[in-house]
């Protein structure tokens, strides 16, 4: 069975993901589009100095594992915890819909559901309640 690590490492060797995250990006491109995704907002300067260095000694996949880790061990009042934490929470029931209903939904129509989670909770249980109901999942 492969690490987590590897299977990182793997995900960003995908053409798919390639074409949302170049390898051409510079390391200050690559770590504020992530920190985006991952924070919702761009950094400032000392953590995009922080996460630039840690990337020239792992490798992309890897740096994203680190920088999901930190965004899941902040503080609940840390800026970013909240969107960050609301769509793993999504993601988790996006995975579970699809294998407890045995479909597959389309990568364009996870993608658009998961653009309506952002920080507020109250989105999320909007999503999974029409869900639930038969809505347009």
């Amino acid at each position: 069975m492969k690490g987590l690590k590897t299977v990182a490492d793997i995900i960003f060797s995908l053409d798919g993901v390639k074409a949302i995250y170049p390898t051409a990006l510079t390391s200050s491109q690559f770590v504020t589009s992530i920190y985006g995704n991952v924070f919702n907002r761009t950094p400032d300067s000392e953590g995009l100095n922080y996460w630039i260095q840690q990337l020239n000694s792992k490798s992309r996949g890897q740096l994203v594992i680190d920088m999901t880790n930190a965004a899941l061990g902040a503080p609940d009042s840390a800026a970013g915890k909240d969107f960050f934490q609301n769509r793993v929470d999504w993601a988790q029931y996006a995975v579970g819909y699809q294998t407890d209903k045995h479909t597959e939904l389309t990568p364009a129509h996870l993608t658009d559901l998961t653009n309506g989670i952002g920080s507020d909770p109250l989105a999320l249980i909007t999503l999974i309640g029409n869900a639930e109901s038969g809505g347009f999942l």
